[in-house]
């Protein structure tokens, strides 16, 4: 009993530490539209990362991934689930950026689904009160 209680106590403690790794990052871009990631977990050189969440500006959930490279940069795509049935004249849109590991960083979004830049993104890494604050 005593055996089974000290592994039981000993997985959960190995288990704790990962859990405890993921972290709400949330971005302010330069529209001044709202993403927030609840669950983020440390990026670590050679390693891609899920990247779910939703944003604001749309009022859409994104789903994409970012991949931190061995200089440190981190390179995020994302998705952005717009189009109907959410908005009968919105559609999905698509976000690239070259960034740090707070996910601040620029690119480009395509808004009109044909793949190509349509306008540059800045995405700058905020306090999530600021966010999710009341308008």
């Amino acid at each position: 009993m005593t055996r089974t209680l000290a592994a039981a106590t000993l997985a959960l403690a190995l288990l704790v530490p990962a859990v405890a790794q993921a972290k709400q990052i949330c971005i302010k871009d330069e529209t001044d539209g709202y993403w927030i990631f609840p669950q983020v977990k440390k990026l670590k050189p050679g390693k891609a990362y899920a990247l779910n969440g939703i944003s604001l500006r749309y009022q859409a959930p994104v789903a994409g991934t970012a991949f931190m490279d061995f200089t440190g940069a981190v390179r995020i795509g994302v998705l952005v689930h717009a189009m109907a049935p959410f908005d009968a004249t919105g559609n999905n849109a698509t976000v690239t950026i070259l960034g740090d590991a707070t996910l601040s960083g620029a690119g480009f979004y395509d808004s009109n689904g044909d793949f190509v830049a349509d306008a540059p993104a800045t995405w700058t890494a905020v306090d999530c009160s600021e966010a999710l604050a009341p308008t």
